[in-house]
């Protein structure tokens, strides 16, 4: 069903008619799913969390940091290529990712060192945030405080825009 719906659509793939089973016809070899817990549940281990990663997931943490560096110094660094190195001109390059307009300027400094300053509090948001966001839910606190921690940061970002407009516009 996933590769239907990855070429589909999730519609498609459920309004699929059924094949009937057959009477004594398993359908799987595995086990039915175990039922899912009650809401809040997941809070009562509160060292849950810093259990050591198990294999696979370490796995798929390496492959995610693999991952998200290539793509951080793509998007931080393919505009400022595109400029600098190919001559295209500032709205070109910066249309393939938006990175040559925001820093490009004098009150930001040297744009290459600008645009991975830049980068880096983008990305360490991608960390702060699911950290953060974790933690809290894990906490008494709940999802509520997790998404209360997403708001804020938002908010923070307001305010630091517009900080950041009154000093390169003065």
């Amino acid at each position: 069903m996933p590769s239907l719906a990855a070429a589909t659509s999730w519609r498609t793939t459920l309004a699929r008619p059924r094949r009937p089973r057959r009477p004594g016809h398993r359908r799987s070899s595995r086990p039915a799913a175990a039922p899912r817990p009650a809401p809040g549940a997941h809070r009562q281990n509160p060292h849950a969390a810093r259990a050591r990663p198990n294999r696979a997931a370490r796995r798929l943490i390496v492959y995610s940091l693999g991952v998200g560096t290539g793509l951080a110094a793509l998007n931080t660094y393919l505009p400022l290529h595109a400029h600098e190195e190919l001559g295209l001109g500032e709205r070109a390059s910066g249309a393939l990712i938006a990175a040559v307009g925001v820093v490009r300027g004098t009150a930001f400094g040297a744009t290459g060192h600008a645009s991975a300053l830049v980068s880096m509090g983008f990305f360490g948001g991608f960390v702060v945030g699911p950290l953060g966001f974790g933690l809290i839910a894990d906490s008494p606190a709940g999802y509520l405080g997790g998404w209360a921690l997403a708001g804020g940061a938002f908010l923070m970002s307001v305010l630091s825009a517009l900080m950041v407009r009154r000093a390169v516009t003065a």
